[in-house]
């Protein structure tokens, strides 16, 4: 893994992540292209709003020096290569046009967890990057600061089309943290194990026959609260899920189960995709 992207906007939720960025990055050697996206003054018209008359280059280069200073106290702090890179545009649409350029093996960005609003307002980017992307993501909440990745829960319904390359990013991890894999399926209610959820744990079983892991399948009917319980009893540092449309999680919520999972969790999510074509 050698390139680990960390959007930030400078906000105490964003030096946050980029604090468990590095901690990460160091774990596995991997440097960081810490970016922002920038917006012109806009200023109020008669007619409209309209970009203030400003240098474009001076902006650039005041926000470069943000990103500088910024990327001075988190190397100083951890020793990681420290790469910094700014552009003018829309924060989501920059995001991923820098993923599709520089094609990072990784994406740390944070999360506020502040309540209904910031749900919708805040957490939007995050989100939005997490859905759009090709790149694996890890989701910070505002209040996980980083540990030592040593316990993993990947969240599964056995019912998704886990495809090898799309854990190829969980196992790299597991296998750099030399962390436990906890595979979890939470139930409504005991259901017989079919045909092809059996075939589906053996080939999972199959791709982590050299990682220590166990399978667990507890019954709860909210199934954030099972989540939850597990990982609070099994003291889990993070959450992996690839986030497919039919998942287990996604019976939830209407809307994306791994976007709820962003807000409701505290502890940081992966959310995985295959690798991107280099």
């Amino acid at each position: 893994m050698n390139t680990i992207l960390v959007p930030t906007d400078f906000s105490e939720v964003a030096r946050n992540a980029s604090i468990y960025a590095t901690e990460f990055a160091k774990a596995l050697n991997s440097r960081i292209l810490l970016y922002h996206a920038y917006h012109l003054p806009v200023v109020p018209t008669a007619d409209a709003p309209a970009p203030a008359m400003i240098d474009t280059e001076e902006l650039e280069n005041d926000n470069m020096r943000l990103l500088r200073k910024e990327a001075s106290y988190l190397s100083t702090h951890s020793g990681v290569q420290i790469d910094c890179l700014a552009t003018e545009g829309f924060a989501v649409d920059e995001i991923i046009a820098i993923e599709a350029e520089h094609k990072p093996d990784l994406i740390i960005m944070g999360i506020t967890t502040a309540g209904p609003l910031a749900e919708f307002v805040f957490g939007s980017i995050a989100t939005d990057v997490m859905s759009k992307t090709h790149t694996p993501v890890i989701i910070v909440p505002e209040n996980a600061h980083y540990k030592k990745v040593e316990r993993i829960v990947f969240a599964s319904d056995y019912k998704m089309e886990a495809d090898s390359d799309e854990l190829a990013t969980l196992k790299h991890i597991i296998k750099n943290f030399n962390a436990k894999l906890y595979i979890l399926n939470v139930e409504k209610q005991k259901e017989d194990i079919e045909v092809d959820k059996a075939l589906l744990m053996m080939k999972i079983e199959n791709y982590f026959d050299d990682i220590e892991h166990t399978h667990h399948l507890p019954i709860d009917n909210d199934l954030i609260h099972g989540l939850n319980t597990f990982i609070d009893v099994h003291e889990i540092d993070l959450i992996a899920m690839i986030p497919h449309k039919h998942n287990f999680l996604a019976r939830m919520f209407h809307e994306s189960s791994t976007k709820k999972m962003a807000f409701h969790t505290r502890i940081p999510l992966l959310t995985l995709r295959p690798p991107r074509v280099k």
